[in-house]
């Protein structure tokens, strides 16, 4: 049985108005140019930071570790480096110690010899085998499991795949099976990769990632993320682009869910136009006791503008579910 969590809104007290410095900050995380650009102050803070790369046989995996606790691994979803975290990571890692990564091919995480081009063979159950084995070469047995979008996709998976590493699974924005309209767009955002310049790209993914309240509170910020998303020399490939939006269609976890006995909490704004939170209820329903809660603010990058309550949600989550035990 699904369990629900309601997160309806009191009438008297709306959820406020994104402040522009925050939504700047959010956007450009987004486009992986947060971090290169000073934009999260938070981030500055984490003064027990470790970065390093693992080596593995075709690919050279980026990641940051920070925090103290116990491990909580975040994965990025597509287009997106480990700074799309910038904003969920600071209310995490004085609790969990948070390790976060680049996907093969994305930002400082590179695929080796031929294969950097093209990037052919890229599938989520490759990119759920990088995630394991990075686990491994730092030595962490078990994590807490959190994955975005895509990333979400990549988590399933290695839960699936190596499911006494994974302590808990939390799921955002995310699905079992994309519907024919997230697929439609999916193979819209990997087949316009090639086709325009970086401005024009991020202008057609912004729409998809902000409510319109966020759009109308600064426009100006969408528009400095974008020259951001330009500039950002970290910036994903259009030949990448397209094998991540291939990986995310060639993958249906819908009949293997069950096989999940992990505590699990999915989470979804309700605002997302993306992934609408009906495919988050049907990823929840085909998991045997999971936590499903819906959030008021944000839209698919709830996981910026609506951190604090994302935060507290997986924060009582995971507390229910230490690794202790």
């Amino acid at each position: 049985m699904t369990t629900i969590l309601s997160d309806t809104p009191s009438c008297e007290h709306p959820a406020p108005p994104i402040a522009r410095r925050q939504l700047l900050a959010s956007s450009a995380s987004l486009f992986g140019a947060a971090a290169l650009n000073g934009l999260m102050p938070n981030e500055a803070a984490a003064t027990d930071a470790m970065e390093g790369v693992v080596t593995l046989s075709d690919a050279h995996v980026f990641y940051r570790i920070e925090g103290v606790g116990e491990p909580l691994l975040m994965i990025a979803g597509f287009s997106c480096d480990l700074t799309i975290w910038d904003a969920l990571a600071p209310l995490l890692r004085e609790r969990f110690r948070v390790v976060r990564f680049d996907n093969r091919g994305i930002g400082r995480s590179a695929i080796s010899s031929a294969k950097t081009a093209a990037a052919p063979g890229l599938t989520v159950g490759g990119m759920a085998a990088d995630a394991a084995s990075l686990l491994a070469a730092l030595g962490i047995e078990r994590a807490h499991v959190l994955g975005h979008s895509m990333g979400g996709q990549i988590a399933q998976d290695l839960c699936l795949q190596t499911p006494d590493r994974v302590a808990t699974l939390s799921l955002l924005s995310s699905w079992a099976r994309p519907d024919a309209r997230l697929a439609w767009l999916i193979r819209l955002f990997g087949d316009l990769a090639d086709r325009l310049g970086p401005q024009e790209y991020a202008r057609v993914l912004l729409p998809w990632m902000f409510t319109d309240g966020a759009f109308n509170a600064a426009p100006q910020a969408m528009d400095a993320a974008v020259h951001r998303w330009e500039d950002n020399p970290l910036r994903p490939t259009p030949a990448l682009l397209r094998a991540q939006g291939l990986a995310i269609l060639a993958t249906d976890t819908s009949r293997r869910l069950q096989a999940i006995r992990t505590p699990t909490f999915v989470s979804v704004a309700a605002g997302d136009a993306l992934t609408p939170p009906r495919l988050s209820r049907d990823l929840a329903a085909g998991i045997a006791g999971a936590v499903y809660a819906e959030s008021d603010v944000g839209a698919h990058a709830f996981i910026l503008d609506a951190a604090p309550g994302i935060a507290e949600r997986l924060i009582a989550f995971l507390a229910a579910h230490p690794m202790a035990t």
